[in-house]
């Protein structure tokens, strides 16, 4: 949701799909590291450690972009094999 609502403002280009794909990416990673984590060494009562992941979660919603994030419209290039030149 939150690539949805800051596309927009770099231009929708290549390189922010990517940056983005990259970041969930790796989140997901991290969440298969921690199921792994979790069945390997945690005893099987493991609801209080589920429960406060879920409280802190929560407890960060909505998760909306900052509006100082957005770039001024200067700093955006375009990234066309044409504009090589300054």
């Amino acid at each position: 949701m939150i690539a949805k609502l800051i596309l927009p403002w770099f231009g929708g280009s290549a390189a922010v799909w990517v940056t983005c794909m990259l970041f969930f990416q790796i989140a997901l990673l991290l969440g298969y590291g921690y199921a792994h984590f979790i069945v390997g060494s945690v005893p099987a009562p493991s609801g209080n450690c589920h429960i406060s992941l879920l409280v802190v979660s929560l407890a960060t919603l909505p998760i909306l972009p900052n509006p100082r994030w957005k770039p001024a419209a200067a700093t955006i290039r375009s990234s066309a094999s044409w504009d090589c030149w300054p």
